[in-house]
Protein backbone atom coordinates (compact mmCIF):
# COMPACT_ATOMS: atom_id res chain seq x y z
CA UNK A 1 0.00 0.00 0.00
CA UNK A 2 1.48 3.41 -1.17
CA UNK A 3 1.07 6.27 1.42
CA UNK A 4 -0.01 9.44 -0.55
CA UNK A 5 2.24 12.51 0.27
CA UNK A 6 1.22 16.16 1.30
CA UNK A 7 3.30 18.85 0.97
CA UNK A 8 2.46 22.10 2.85
CA UNK A 9 4.23 25.31 2.41
CA UNK A 10 5.36 25.75 6.03
CA UNK A 11 8.43 25.89 8.51
CA UNK A 12 8.15 22.62 11.06
CA UNK A 13 10.20 21.01 13.50
CA UNK A 14 9.53 17.87 11.76
CA UNK A 15 9.98 14.97 15.23
CA UNK A 16 8.00 17.69 17.29
CA UNK A 17 5.09 17.83 14.45
CA UNK A 18 5.47 14.04 14.03
CA UNK A 19 5.32 14.14 17.97
CA UNK A 20 1.74 15.75 17.70
CA UNK A 21 0.27 14.27 14.61
CA UNK A 22 1.11 11.08 16.30
CA UNK A 23 -0.28 12.05 19.73
CA UNK A 24 -4.09 12.56 18.17
CA UNK A 25 -4.03 9.38 16.21
CA UNK A 26 -4.12 11.37 12.83
CA UNK A 27 -0.83 9.85 10.81
CA UNK A 28 0.79 5.95 11.09
CA UNK A 29 3.63 5.57 13.60
CA UNK A 30 5.89 4.64 10.14
CA UNK A 31 5.21 3.60 6.35
CA UNK A 32 5.33 0.08 5.12
CA UNK A 33 9.08 0.28 4.71
CA UNK A 34 9.82 1.46 8.15
CA UNK A 35 10.74 5.56 7.42
CA UNK A 36 8.85 8.25 9.33
CA UNK A 37 5.93 9.71 8.00
CA UNK A 38 6.64 13.35 8.40
CA UNK A 39 10.02 15.37 6.45
CA UNK A 40 10.45 18.64 6.52
CA UNK A 41 12.79 21.22 4.94
CA UNK A 42 13.30 24.90 5.90
CA UNK A 43 9.70 26.03 4.00
CA UNK A 44 8.20 23.25 3.42
CA UNK A 45 6.89 20.03 5.55
CA UNK A 46 5.68 16.85 3.84
CA UNK A 47 3.49 14.31 5.84
CA UNK A 48 2.67 10.46 4.08
CA UNK A 49 -0.89 9.79 4.78
CA UNK A 50 -2.65 6.47 4.14
CA UNK A 51 -5.05 6.52 0.96
CA UNK A 52 -8.69 6.26 2.93
CA UNK A 53 -8.07 9.55 4.69
CA UNK A 54 -11.15 11.36 5.37
CA UNK A 55 -11.65 14.69 4.79
CA UNK A 56 -12.13 15.66 8.64
CA UNK A 57 -8.77 14.20 9.37
CA UNK A 58 -6.82 16.10 6.37
CA UNK A 59 -8.83 18.98 8.29
CA UNK A 60 -7.35 17.90 11.82
CA UNK A 61 -3.99 17.47 10.26
CA UNK A 62 -4.03 20.95 8.69
CA UNK A 63 -5.20 22.11 12.06
CA UNK A 64 -2.61 20.79 13.82
CA UNK A 65 0.39 22.00 11.23
CA UNK A 66 -1.24 25.62 11.20
CA UNK A 67 -0.97 25.76 15.01
CA UNK A 68 2.39 24.39 15.05
CA UNK A 69 5.46 25.99 17.15
CA UNK A 70 8.50 25.03 14.73
CA UNK A 71 10.68 25.86 17.87
CA UNK A 72 13.11 23.20 18.94
CA UNK A 73 11.91 21.05 22.14
CA UNK A 74 13.84 21.85 24.82
CA UNK A 75 17.16 19.13 25.79
CA UNK A 76 15.99 17.50 29.00
CA UNK A 77 18.34 18.35 31.46
CA UNK A 78 21.59 16.32 32.14
CA UNK A 79 22.05 14.07 34.95
CA UNK A 80 23.96 16.77 35.91
CA UNK A 81 22.06 19.40 36.21
CA UNK A 82 19.60 17.19 37.91
CA UNK A 83 21.53 16.55 40.12
CA UNK A 84 22.66 20.20 40.40
CA UNK A 85 19.41 21.11 40.98
CA UNK A 86 18.53 18.62 43.20
CA UNK A 87 21.33 19.94 45.56
CA UNK A 88 20.10 23.43 45.49
CA UNK A 89 16.76 22.52 46.43
CA UNK A 90 18.27 20.55 49.48
CA UNK A 91 20.22 23.48 50.36
CA UNK A 92 17.80 25.88 50.40
CA UNK A 93 15.73 23.22 52.38
CA UNK A 94 18.51 22.99 54.76
CA UNK A 95 18.51 27.00 55.42
CA UNK A 96 14.87 26.51 56.00
CA UNK A 97 15.02 23.55 58.67
CA UNK A 98 18.19 26.20 60.10
CA UNK A 99 16.06 29.49 60.12
CA UNK A 100 13.24 27.04 61.69
CA UNK A 101 15.63 25.67 64.53
CA UNK A 102 16.94 29.01 65.28
CA UNK A 103 13.76 30.50 65.83
CA UNK A 104 12.38 27.11 67.77
CA UNK A 105 15.84 28.28 70.21
CA UNK A 106 14.79 31.45 70.41
CA UNK A 107 11.81 30.76 71.40
CA UNK A 108 13.35 27.92 73.92
CA UNK A 109 15.35 30.76 75.24
CA UNK A 110 12.53 32.92 76.14
CA UNK A 111 10.92 30.19 77.77
CA UNK A 112 13.96 29.31 79.62
CA UNK A 113 14.22 33.37 81.16
CA UNK A 114 9.92 32.99 81.70
CA UNK A 115 10.82 29.82 83.91
CA UNK A 116 13.83 31.25 85.94
CA UNK A 117 11.64 34.78 86.46
CA UNK A 118 9.12 32.16 87.66
CA UNK A 119 11.50 30.59 89.76
CA UNK A 120 12.96 33.81 91.33
CA UNK A 121 9.09 35.05 92.20
CA UNK A 122 8.51 31.73 93.84
CA UNK A 123 11.86 32.22 96.07
CA UNK A 124 10.49 35.57 97.02
CA UNK A 125 7.19 34.56 97.48
CA UNK A 126 8.20 31.81 99.41
CA UNK A 127 10.58 34.10 101.44
CA UNK A 128 7.57 35.56 102.06
CA UNK A 129 5.45 32.57 103.34
CA UNK A 130 8.59 31.99 105.74
CA UNK A 131 8.01 35.43 107.23
CA UNK A 132 4.43 35.48 107.36
CA UNK A 133 4.66 31.95 109.48
CA UNK A 134 7.47 33.57 111.73
CA UNK A 135 5.18 36.51 112.57
CA UNK A 136 1.93 34.02 112.91
CA UNK A 137 4.35 31.62 115.14
CA UNK A 138 5.04 35.12 116.82
CA UNK A 139 1.62 35.94 117.62
CA UNK A 140 0.95 32.90 118.84
CA UNK A 141 2.93 32.71 121.07
CA UNK A 142 2.26 36.07 122.27
CA UNK A 143 -1.35 35.16 122.52
CA UNK A 144 -0.14 31.79 124.49
CA UNK A 145 1.94 34.55 126.76
CA UNK A 146 -1.34 36.57 126.67
CA UNK A 147 -3.31 33.55 127.74
CA UNK A 148 -1.39 32.36 130.38
CA UNK A 149 -1.49 35.46 132.38
CA UNK A 150 -4.70 35.83 131.66
CA UNK A 151 -4.81 32.21 133.37
CA UNK A 152 -2.73 33.91 136.19
CA UNK A 153 -4.91 36.68 136.63
CA UNK A 154 -7.90 34.77 136.93
CA UNK A 155 -6.24 32.16 139.82
CA UNK A 156 -5.31 35.54 141.38
CA UNK A 157 -8.51 36.64 140.95
CA UNK A 158 -10.05 33.18 142.19
CA UNK A 159 -7.64 33.63 145.56
CA UNK A 160 -8.20 36.78 146.20
CA UNK A 161 -12.05 35.94 146.54
CA UNK A 162 -11.52 32.95 148.34
CA UNK A 163 -9.99 35.14 151.00
CA UNK A 164 -6.43 33.88 150.27
CA UNK A 165 -2.79 35.43 149.94
CA UNK A 166 -2.11 36.03 146.18
CA UNK A 167 2.13 35.85 146.39
CA UNK A 168 3.56 37.52 143.71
Amino acid sequence: MNYLPICIQKTVNPGKLYDELLNQNLIQPLQPDGTSTVYGTDDTVTIYVHPDITQEELDAIGEVVEAHDPSPVPEPPSELEVIGGQLVEKDLQILELQGQNQLLGQEVVGLELQNLELQNQNAVLGGQVVGLELNNLELVTENQMQGQQLADMDLRLLTIEMGGNVSE
